[in-house]
């Protein structure tokens, strides 16, 4: 798909530990053929949710851009819900990290939010 392609270069631009994953789950039957409904799943996620709102005006541009590009029309289905800022538990990181050390292994946990 033309919009996932757009949004590959997109990903360069996202808030720090932003994460946007796509997967084409209706694509057509033949090479070299515009589908007549391609669809696709797209995840994005970032530690607070002002970052998520600036992934999702980008992708959503992207998708347009992709529906513009093949003259196609963009239908967007959103599934689940925007979750809020992440906040770590430092408690009960270091519950976890102690606990897992306690049987040999090795724990780094660091202040900074992962999506």
């Amino acid at each position: 798909m033309i919009a996932q392609t757009a949004v590959a270069p997109a990903r360069q631009r996202l808030p720090p530990r932003s994460v946007v994953s796509t997967i084409t789950t209706e694509g057509g039957s033949a090479v070299n053929v515009i589908p007549a409904r391609p669809r696709a799943a797209i995840e994005m996620r970032s530690p607070s949710l002002d970052g998520l709102r600036v992934i999702q005006r980008r992708v959503h541009a992207c998708l347009e851009a992709g529906a513009l590009a093949t003259g196609c029309a963009l239908e967007l289905t959103p599934v689940g819900n925007d979750f809020a800022d992440l906040r770590q538990d430092t408690s009960l990181s270091a519950l976890y990290r102690d606990a897992m050390i306690s049987r040999g292994r090795e724990v780094e946990v660091t202040a900074a939010a992962v999506a």
